[in-house]
């Protein structure tokens, strides 16, 4: 789990997005690595300028290559002797992209004195200084949870109020929210920071945080919700599937969602065409049918019978059951739900609801001949409930088969 964060996005690369110049079949430029250790600044430079480019534009397969000769611990002891300047900011940069590598040997750097130095980076004025360190120390987090708790000792949470949020600044809220959950309040704090860059990327890695956060300390549900709240709209603008998904998965989980969330979430329905969305949708939707009821049900129902087109059965069901629990029936004769009605009728979880609301159908439109004959389709199935165990099943199917003239089974 701790290594999840990073891992799942690296074959995107989304930190340094690779362009995918250098693939498998290129060579590994072992003289070139040789030359960031030169004596020379001006070629140390263009050496490491010319390495990281390197690393930017390979794809997965020859970055792993690559980062499986790369000389890790001679170049961090290089970074450590140098004074501050552009060569170590580089040497940083370069060393940072390469720990995203499965063989970054992140072991070698769990000692205080490693730790207290990229600590210290977070320091710094140069940008690239304290993004490469934010970088590492995220990354060995995850490998290593107990880092977190030097981290939380020497103040990374008052440390990052001082900083300008960006992706990697959003990774280590992500990570320190599943490693170090005891102070997860602290955490939350800083969400608004990633938030307000109204940065894709930096955004799915803070609501990362917040699902990871809420998955263990449920306690938080309501801060949190507070949070999104606050920055509802620009959450619900991004077309990015892994946003509307991971602020899915959080709201799912929240008991008590504001009616200002029904229309966007509505609106995400309309325009869905993924179906784990979807799917999170309608539980949303299912959890807060107490809430939210009786505002644009009949609209609801109608983009839900469209979404269940071309559908696997069980993303139908799921749309079927938040329309069992939204549309309201006795408004009037809607044959096509009917039928929808009686083709789920043998479904083991929502048939016993549906061999209900056709008993109720029945009773309450008893001249609709049109209902009678869709409900009459399912007979067969009708009476298996009749002679089922379950009494009240078995009692509901005996009136029902009664109301369409087949009588109680003997």
């Amino acid at each position: 789990m701790q290594a999840e964060i990073r891992r799942k996005d690296r074959m995107k690369n989304t930190l340094f997005r690779r362009g995918h110049n250098f693939t498998q079949s290129a060579p590994i430029p072992i003289k070139l690595i040789e030359k960031c250790f030169s004596n020379d600044e001006n070629e140390a430079q263009y050496a490491l300028n010319d390495l990281y480019n390197l690393v930017l534009s390979s794809d997965f397969e020859y970055f792993e290559q690559f980062c499986k000769i790369f000389p890790y611990t001679d170049f961090f002891k290089r970074i450590i002797s140098l004074e501050p300047c552009r060569v170590r900011q580089t040497a940083l940069l370069v060393f940072a992209a390469c720990s995203d590598s499965d063989s970054f040997p992140y072991q070698e750097y769990l000692n205080v004195d490693i730790l207290s130095f990229l600590f210290d980076l977070l320091d710094r004025v140069e940008r690239d200084e304290v993004t490469a360190s934010l970088h590492i120390l995220s990354r060995i987090v995850m490998e290593d949870p107990s880092v977190s708790n030097y981290l939380v000792d020497q103040g990374i949470h008052d440390q990052m109020m001082l900083l300008e949020a960006d992706e990697n600044f959003a990774i280590m809220l992500a990570a320190l929210s599943i490693t170090s959950p005891q102070t997860f309040k602290s955490t939350i704090q800083l969400i608004p920071y990633c938030f307000m860059t109204k940065d894709g990327n930096t955004i799915k890695y803070a609501l990362e945080a917040l699902l990871s956060g809420i998955k263990i300390v449920s306690d938080f549900a309501q801060p949190i919700l507070s949070v999104i709240v606050n920055y509802q709209s620009i959450l619900f603008d991004f077309e990015q599937n892994e946003i509307t998904i991971t602020l899915f998965k959080i709201l799912k989980r929240i008991p008590d969602l504001p009616m200002t969330f029904f229309t966007p979430i509505l609106y995400k329905l309309m325009n869905c065409d993924t179906v784990k969305i979807l799917v999170l949708a309608n539980t949303i939707l299912q959890n807060q049918q107490q809430n939210w009821k009786g505002v644009v049900d009949e609209m609801l129902c109608v983009v839900l019978q469209g979404q269940m087109m071309g559908q696997p059965y069980n993303v139908q069901k799921s749309c079927f059951q938040t329309i069992l629990s939204y549309y309201l029936w006795d408004n009037g004769v809607n044959l096509k739900l009917t039928a929808e009605v009686v083709r789920f009728l043998d479904d083991n979880d929502v048939g016993p609801k549906c061999l209900f609301l056709l008993c109720h159908l029945l009773e309450v439109y008893p001249e609709e001949s049109e209902i009678r004959e869709v409900i009459e389709s399912a007979i067969p199935v009708i009476e298996n409930y009749a002679a089922s165990e379950n009494e009240d099943n078995s009692n509901i199917a005996q009136r029902l088969l009664s109301m369409i003239g087949n009588g109680p089974l003997s």
